[in-house]
């Protein structure tokens, strides 16, 4: 039998990694790499949004959470960063642990 949290994951599940845009955020030129960090933002909203209310957060709350999560990533360059991680995280763990953090 499946758990609870289990199927709500199943429902709401992240996106698969798309690498071609990430390279295009850490290597593209300024209109390229915008573009690609929109549609990393499109691409992971809804999922960031889900796994905070998934937390026990209002949908305010939630709300609230995935804009600070966005504007944190794109503020530090993190997804620079995540180059160095590839190997050892994938992006969607990387983005659950910081979207609670």
């Amino acid at each position: 039998m499946i758990s609870n949290r289990q199927d709500k994951t199943k429902l709401f599940p992240f996106p698969t990694t798309s690498w071609t845009l990430i390279h295009k955020v850490q290597r593209g030129g300024e209109a390229e790499a915008a573009r690609a960090m929109e549609q990393i933002c499109r691409h992971y909203w809804f999922p960031i949004y889900a796994f905070a209310r998934r937390q026990g957060f209002s949908s305010h709350d939630a709300e609230d959470l995935t804009q600070v999560f966005f504007q944190r990533l794109i503020a530090s360059e993190t997804i620079q960063a995540a180059r160095a991680r590839r190997r050892s995280a994938k992006t969607r763990r990387f983005c659950r642990r910081d979207a609670v953090h």
